[in-house]
């Protein structure tokens, strides 16, 4: 009986890292901004992909693009970011 419930655990397990694995590489389905950011002169990094819907350009102030502009103003390690988008699939 534990041998068999073992076997259960272990494939409910697997399959479960094979699915989350999956769904990570699935592209997006709806329209989406990339946020990238540099620190002097070093290469651009992709920090974060955001819904469309979540930058709120209309708004002031808005969603994402006011949550980008305030931590430029006050991060104080250097770092610049910036939205792409929008991008749609």
């Amino acid at each position: 009986m534990g041998r068999r419930l073992l076997c259960v655990v272990l494939t409910a397990l697997s399959l479960s890292v094979v699915s989350t694995a999956g769904a990570a590489a699935t592209p997006r389905e709806d329209a989406y901004y990339e946020v990238w950011c540099r620190l002097g002169d070093a290469d651009p990094i992709l920090v974060k992909i955001v819904d469309a819907e979540a930058i709120q350009l209309e708004k002031d102030p808005g969603g994402k693009d006011t949550a980008t502009d305030r931590y430029n103003e006050h991060n104080p390690q250097g770092w610049v970011c910036w939205e792409i988008g929008p991008i749609s699939p």
